[in-house]
């Protein structure tokens, strides 16, 4: 990752203890999460070792706007430089571990996130508040994490948000019945968040299908508060957010199609009364807004580029729903 002063910055995992590897807490060949920084020219600047007895890794490296640098880790240890870690029992593996070292790859704080199970972090970003977002993957359903749909050994897509010291203002669990993960997540202009994801569930959150497949690829987007855009809450006391494809909360029936078009998207719905249809892109971001009567609309994509587009309706009542369509 390149540095502001023209060097690079990497991040990994390190097991020696000689060469350029100084300070590894592991014993019986468990890893550190490890950092390097370098100058222009590939020289080591300075390594730091994280961690303690047990294996860590780091998976992401992040410079801050202080000259600091944000990490994303695995912790399983309760010793050396991890404090706090949830677990204690026979499934406590691993802890999602977010740490912050200054311009000279001294510690200023760390915090181990997660719940009696496995929890992991694959990527974290400074956001534009000065706090930061993490994402990665959630087997818990304990500790910091609630509103985990599958069952134990099916992971949620886990995003978490902190704040500039690192203490946890919000997560989310987004998934369904089976295995979802997340691997990368950006800060949006709006203030949300998009979130790239792999998920294999065909219910909860995840509205598409995997007929063929063992992952698809699944691309989220997220409100500043965590919540994604345009969902009616489901469920009682809990839990999370559905994207309804087939029928909005009220019972209208839609039909979208083709969901893969050059140009034409055609929608029809029952029940009267004028709609707003509203098209986003993929980040969410408004593109056009129209008031429709009747029960019918023609969608031209033709004039954007191709990829994936979000088709929004609003009804008078305040009900909604959101499709998803590809442009080719």
């Amino acid at each position: 990752m390149p540095t502001n002063d023209g060097g690079y910055v990497m991040a990994g995992t390190a097991r020696s203890y000689d060469g350029d590897v100084s300070g590894l807490h592991g014993v019986n060949g468990n890893g550190d999460a490890w950092v390097v920084k370098m100058d222009a020219a590939g020289n080591i600047e300075w390594q730091r070792c994280l961690g303690g007895s047990k294996p860590e890794d780091a998976w992401a490296v992040r410079q801050t706007g202080d000259g600091g640098f944000i990490l994303a880790c695995d912790a399983n240890s309760t010793n050396g430089d991890v404090t706090y870690h949830h677990g204690d029992g026979p499934w406590a593996n691993t802890d999602a571990w977010v740490v912050k070292l200054d311009a000279n790859g001294l510690l200023e704080w760390e915090h181990a996130l997660g719940g009696s199970r496995w929890d992991s972090a694959k990527d974290v970003r400074q956001t534009a508040d000065g706090g930061y977002i993490m994402a990665g993957f959630t087997d818990s359903k304990d500790g910091d994490v609630t509103g985990k749909q599958g069952p134990h050994n099916q992971w949620d897509a886990w995003v978490v948000k902190l704040n500039d010291a690192g203490s946890l203002q919000w997560q989310r669990c987004l998934g369904g019945t089976n295995r979802e993960l997340a691997n990368a997540v950006v800060q949006t202009p709006d203030g949300g968040y998009v979130v790239a994801c792999e998920a294999s569930s065909n219910d909860g959150d995840v509205t598409c299908e995997h007929s063929f497949a063992i992952a698809d690829a699944w691309v989220v987007k997220l409100a500043p508060d965590g919540a994604i855009p345009g969902m009616q809450p489901q469920g009682s006391s809990g839990g999370g957010y559905g994207l309804a494809e087939n029928k909005v909360s009220s019972g209208r029936d839609l039909i979208l199609y083709p969901t893969l078009t050059t140009d034409l998207v055609t929608l029809n719905w029952s029940g009267p009364g004028a709609v707003a249809v509203n098209v986003m892109d993929f980040l969410g971001r408004d593109l056009e807004s129209r008031q429709v009567a009747g029960n019918s609309h023609t969608i031209h994509l033709e004039p954007y580029r191709n990829g994936v587009y979000l088709v929004q309706l609003v009804f008078a009542d305040g009900t909604q729903v959101v499709r998803r369509v590809v442009k080719e």
